[in-house]
């Protein structure tokens, strides 16, 4: 979206030449380049305005025994730390600091655990997008998939593209560990070279 703090264009073209002749919504302030950036992101040592005025002329003060220090400075609660769910809203730390050596980390109530890493909201467990690194949010739910590519479904470590009559197979993303085929009703040719980049636990895939 134009003008609100976050560069969508790599260029950050979406947030220049902005009007600074209307107030910035509640809870905000206005960056020197004419952007409006969450007022909770003014003075955290990460610069969210492109011009970096929101860091400059800053008191930092040191983090309470009530919030964590993230990597670069900044000071969140406690309760965010290794919380990448939607509800967290954004207010980790900016640079992600907060979701790293999270494999012990219990979660808390109302939230899913990431397979070795961080947390997140049950709600976002079988909603068809990845939201762990390593995807087991959606690894046992019946998804589309190869990942970003939507061509079958999914479930476990199986992956069915019946009655597709594909001449190619969609090779899954390794991440998505599949190791068992349903490929009925398609014009494949198979050999030893086809799941080539798709991960060792392909090396003894099953042919259902």
């Amino acid at each position: 979206m134009r003008c609100d703090g976050t560069n969508d264009c790599y260029d950050w073209s979406d947030e220049m030449n902005c009007a600074d002749d209307e107030d910035c919504p509640y809870g905000h302030r206005r960056c020197a380049s004419g952007q409006c950036i969450p007022e909770y992101k003014w003075c955290n040592r990460w610069p969210n305005c492109p011009d970096r005025s929101d860091e400059q002329d800053c008191d930092y003060a040191p983090c309470q025994p009530d919030e964590f220090t993230c990597s670069n400075g900044e000071c969140v609660p406690l309760s965010l730390v290794c919380h990448g769910g939607r509800s967290a809203d954004g207010r980790g730390c900016e640079d992600k600091s907060h979701l790293v050596h999270c494999d012990d980390h219990v979660c808390g109530e109302g939230q899913f655990k990431c397979r070795k890493s961080y947390c997140v909201d049950e709600s976002q467990v079988c909603d068809n997008n990845g939201d762990c690194l390593n995807l087991s949010d959606e690894e046992t739910c019946e998804h589309p998939c190869p990942y970003g590519q939507n061509l079958c479904m999914c479930y476990d470590q199986m992956m069915s593209c019946e009655g597709k009559g594909y001449r190619q197979l969609p090779i899954p993303n390794p991440l998505e560990q599949i190791n068992k085929l349903q490929l009925s009703g398609n014009r494949l040719a198979l050999n030893s070279t086809t799941f080539s980049g798709a991960g060792k636990h392909m090396d003894s895939v099953v042919y259902l």
